[in-house]
C-alpha cells in the first residue's frame, strides 16, 4: 500500500506548511506546494480523465494531439500566494526539436487557451527556492525525496511535463504540436540561394540562379 502521507488517489489536504505528493493511480504525477503558498487548509483534487468525457474538449489544429489524459483540478479558481508545481507524464514523441508539448487550460470547461506561465528551470528554481541538483534548500531539503527536482534533461528522458501555476483552472491539457519557432528571413537575390530549416536541418528550399528578378527577403 502506498504511504498516504506521500501519495494520493485523487485528492489530498494541504495547509500553510505546504506539501509534495505523488499520484497512486498515475505514476509520474507529482504536485509540489511550497510552504506559505496556501493560506488555509485546502483539499486539492487532481484526476486524469479521457478526452471523450469532456463536454468541450480542447480544440486541436492539424498536426496536434493530446499528449496525456486531461487533468481535472479542484477547487476551481483557488489562488495560491505563489507558484506551485505540477509534474505530468506524457506519451508524446518529440523527435528532437521537431515537436513540443504545450499546456492548454480551461477555467470553466467551455473555452481553452494556452497557459501563460512557463515552467522553465529558472522559473521553477525561483518559485520553489530550489535547484534541480539539490532539491529544496533549508529544513525541507532533508524531509523527503518528494521535494527533489530533476533537471530538464532528465524530465525530457522521462517524458514529464512541468506546469507552474498560481491558481487552479478546471482543466489542464498537454498538447503535442509542431514546434513553433521565430521566423527568420534572409535576403536572396538573382544569384539564388539555399534555405535550411532551423527545426529539421534536412529540410531545404533551393532557389536556383535566375529564379528571382530582384533581391527579396525569404523566410
Amino acid at each position: 500500500m502506498p504511504d498516504p502521507t506521500t501519495h494520493f488517489l485523487i485528492s489530498f489536504m494541504v495547509d500553510a506548511r505546504g506539501g509534495a505528493m505523488r499520484g497512486c493511480r498515475h505514476p509520474g504525477v507529482r504536485i509540489i506546494i511550497p510552504p506559505r503558498k496556501c493560506c488555509m487548509p485546502t483539499r486539492i483534487t487532481c484526476r486524469l480523465v479521457k478526452r471523450e468525457k469532456l463536454i468541450k474538449p480542447p480544440p486541436m489544429l492539424e498536426g496536434e494531439g493530446l499528449a496525456a489524459r486531461v487533468l481535472e483540478m479542484s477547487p476551481v479558481g483557488v489562488k495560491f500566494l505563489g507558484p506551485v508545481l505540477l509534474e505530468v507524464p506524457h506519451f508524446a514523441s518529440l523527435r528532437g526539436n521537431e515537436r513540443e508539448v504545450v499546456i492548454l487550460r480551461s477555467d470553466n470547461g467551455e473555452s481553452w487557451y494556452e497557459h501563460p506561465m512557463q515552467a522553465t528551470e529558472d522559473a521553477v528554481t525561483e518559485a520553489l527556492g530550489s535547484s534541480p541538483e539539490g532539491g529544496l534548500r533549508g529544513s525541507q531539503a532533508s524531509v523527503s525525496s518528494l521535494w527533489q527536482l530533476d533537471s530538464e534533461e532528465d524530465l525530457s528522458k522521462k517524458r514529464i511535463k512541468r506546469i507552474l501555476t498560481t491558481d487552479l483552472p478546471q482543466y489542464f491539457a498537454l498538447v503535442s504540436r509542431v514546434t513553433h519557432v521565430k521566423q527568420e528571413s534572409i535576403v536572396i537575390g538573382m544569384e539564388g540561394g539555399v534555405l535550411s530549416s532551423n527545426v529539421v536541418p534536412q529540410v531545404q528550399a533551393v532557389l536556383p540562379e535566375g529564379t528571382l528578378t530582384r533581391p527579396i527577403p525569404v523566410g
